[in-house]
């Protein structure tokens, strides 16, 4: 029997029609539902102000299983019905059915619950890693943007993506939105693995002409060397040319390189009296990690300054450096 038409006539055309139940499964929540609202007769539901129809009908739904409650028509139920299934907790064949199917649904919310409850059951699927992934270009933007975040939640809980999937990600440098790049490049930053494509997909991101792009792949050459080693000429400009977040990144790249960062040296040196203090205070401590003779006695000053700052993290780095050119006979 479907629910809109109960023999009692509890729910005529108010009811939404979203799932078949028989009479035995629906009579316990309608016989409390009815108590509730004080209901004698058939039509004394039909008397009711429209807002206390709508929660009545909502408490029904609330009360059914979540797995009917999932092919109502109405948005905002199929809503409830993913945060029902995230909230369950229970990540079986049923569940990570029904979630898949529901990354199909043509309302965009709908699209990101199931997003960020599949994350939440499956965070180390690779399965699930591919399906999410596949959204991030999806044409609603805030789906595109929790799919990203699923996809970086993901790899924060010690997920490992391999080289295909990291391909994949690497691929949507190409889309037209920016975005839809910057994502790319945040998950690049955080991915283990790296492939020849994903290091060609950083490195000619660093010349997007997106600002956050740009920050984000600097990142992410950061935390791949062989990108960072590809594109010192262009991370020296980006130190050199950039706003702070770029110029305070691209020095972070730079200083993992050693040696093979030098060109950066009459940049970096630059930037020793630079505002705010944590620029020129990295600036230091990547000359001392690049070429330990550079520092002359102007790195030096800054480097007391950071040891003097008061900041832990400026001080643990202050105190690397002076250790690092202690054993260099600095």
């Amino acid at each position: 029997m479907a629910i809109s038409d109960s023999k009692d006539g509890v729910f005529d055309a108010d009811a939404p029609p979203f799932a078949v139940l028989d009479e035995l499964e629906c009579q316990g929540v309608l016989d409390q539902l009815r108590n509730k609202y004080g209901l004698r007769e058939p039509d004394d539901y039909l008397k009711m102000s429209p807002e206390s129809r709508t929660q009545m009908r909502e408490e029904y739904a609330w009360a059914l299983d979540w797995f009917a409650l999932i092919q109502s028509k109405e948005t905002a139920w199929r809503v409830k019905a993913l945060h029902g299934l995230r909230d369950r907790g229970v990540s079986d064949e049923r569940t990570i059915s029904t979630l898949t199917a529901a990354l199909q649904d043509p309302e965009w919310n709908v699209r990101t619950s199931a997003v960020e409850t599949l994350v939440q059951l499956e965070p180390r699927n690779p399965a699930i890693f591919d399906l999410v992934a596949n959204l991030i270009s999806d044409p609603k933007l805030l789906v595109g943007s929790s799919a990203a975040t699923a996809i970086e939640t993901m790899l924060e809980r010690g997920y490992s993506s391999d080289e295909p999937q990291v391909e994949r990600i690497a691929a949507l440098r190409g889309d037209p939105r920016p975005e839809v790049r910057s994502a790319a490049m945040r998950i690049l930053a955080k991915a283990d693995a790296a492939t020849a494509g994903s290091i060609d997909a950083i490195v000619a991101a660093l010349d997007d002409p997106n600002e956050d792009v740009r920050e984000w792949a600097i990142s992410a050459a950061d935390h791949h060397r062989e990108a960072a080693l590809r594109a010192v000429p262009r991370l020296t400009e980006i130190v050199r040319t950039e706003e702070y977040d770029g110029r305070y990144s691209g020095i972070c790249a730079l200083e993992t390189l050693g040696p093979a960062g030098r060109v950066a040296i009459p940049v970096l040196h630059d930037l020793l009296t630079a505002e705010p203090p944590n620029l020129r205070f990295r600036a230091a401590y990547a000359l001392v990690l690049i070429e330990p003779s550079a520092a002359d006695e102007e790195v030096l000053r800054v480097l007391r300054e950071a040891a003097g700052s008061g900041i832990p993290e400026e001080e643990r780095r202050a105190a690397d450096a002076f250790s690092r050119l202690e054993c260099n006979d600095v």
